[in-house]
């Protein structure tokens, strides 16, 4: 059974009214709006979010095994690939990837953000996960020293509604079927399947310093392995993380 889908045509945020849900509900619901006026990604960063987007928060109850919290943001990122790359003819989707943590590139520009937030509430069902997605579709709003996208401009003329049922159906679908099988191992083939090629050339800045290296894959826990100059291969656990260089494949 599809979880509960509730619209707004304008609301702060959705990550705010999902945890303003979650306060008085104890189940899993979708929460979306066309326009948000104090939208954020990570970081407690801006997001803006323009008429014809795709604004929408997952809340999920009862994750409180730390391993299916682990696996939400390689499941999210697949779904919101398997939601887009349908959508592209085959010359554009070579240039769709998931860049970790959790961003969706065409080529060098973002596409599609993903927040993952975990918060209590005040029911009896334990913690609340809220993943917040930001799909670029009409318009691509203005990130500063980031290049930004939107589907419209790939040439893809759908609705904001459409493509967020797109995403609804492949993120539950990968959520079920994830929570049935706990294959964290086929979930990191499969999210890597969508990233960015090895050897991509990114910058990574972290809390207290900044690395320059080539993109080596995925540790078996999720954690992003960066290969740096000198040949030693340096694991990311948390960072910002920018691409240096239009993928060439």
């Amino acid at each position: 059974m599809a979880f509960p889908h509730i619209h707004y045509a304008s609301t702060t945020s959705t990550q705010i009214a999902a945890l303003e849900y979650a306060h008085q509900h104890d189940s899993n619901v979708w929460i979306s709006a066309d326009v948000q006026s104090a939208g954020r990604g990570r970081m407690g960063r801006a997001w803006a979010g323009g008429q014809g987007n795709v604004l929408a928060t997952c809340v999920l109850r009862r994750v409180d095994d730390l391993a299916l919290r682990q696996a939400l943001p390689f499941i999210a990122g697949c779904a919101v690939y398997l939601a887009i790359a349908p959508l592209l003819p085959p010359f554009q989707k070579s240039q769709l990837h998931l860049k970790w943590p959790n961003d969706v590139l065409y080529n060098d520009a973002k596409l599609a953000g993903i927040l993952i937030e975990v918060h209590s509430t005040a029911t009896n069902a334990g913690d609340v996960v809220l993943i917040g997605f930001g799909v670029n579709n009409a318009t691509a709003p203005y990130i500063e020293s980031r290049a930004t996208t939107c589907l419209a401009d790939l040439g893809v003329i759908m609705s904001a509604a459409d493509v967020c049922e797109r995403l609804r159906a492949a993120f539950e679908e990968y959520w079920r079927a994830y929570t049935h099988s706990r294959n964290f191992e086929q979930l990191l083939n499969d999210w890597q399947a969508c990233a960015l090629p090895l050897g991509a050339e990114m910058r990574v800045n972290g809390h207290e310093s900044q690395l320059i290296g080539a993109y080596h894959g995925l540790d078996v826990d999720g954690a992003m392995l960066l290969q740096l100059p000198d040949g030693t291969i340096e694991r990311i656990t948390a960072a910002d993380v920018h691409l240096l260089h239009a993928v060439q494949e």
